[in-house]
């Protein structure tokens, strides 16, 4: 089962998939150490994470088993992931 929103859209936002051009944004993320001051595992260093983080997305895709949908706000260009 697919549980992506790709497609689905409100009065104020557009779903879809992340995109290889959102890396920068989600690199933020791992880099703030607010974050994943709870992982328990090893940390290695942002960019390591995000990208396994992406590949996970990216396979998940691939399966049809899901993953992270993109909220697009149609006022304005921000992806704000979900």
């Amino acid at each position: 089962m697919n549980y992506l929103l790709t497609g689905v859209e409100t009065d104020r936002l557009i779903f879809r998939e992340i995109q290889k051009s959102n890396f920068k944004e989600w690199l933020k993320f791992f880099q703030d150490p607010t974050t994943s001051i709870h992982w328990i595992e090893e940390k290695k260093s942002p960019e390591e994470e995000c990208n396994a983080w992406y590949q996970k997305q990216f396979w998940r895709y691939k399966n049809e088993m899901g993953g992270m949908n993109a909220l697009i706000e149609k006022a304005g260009e921000v992806d704000w992931p979900l």
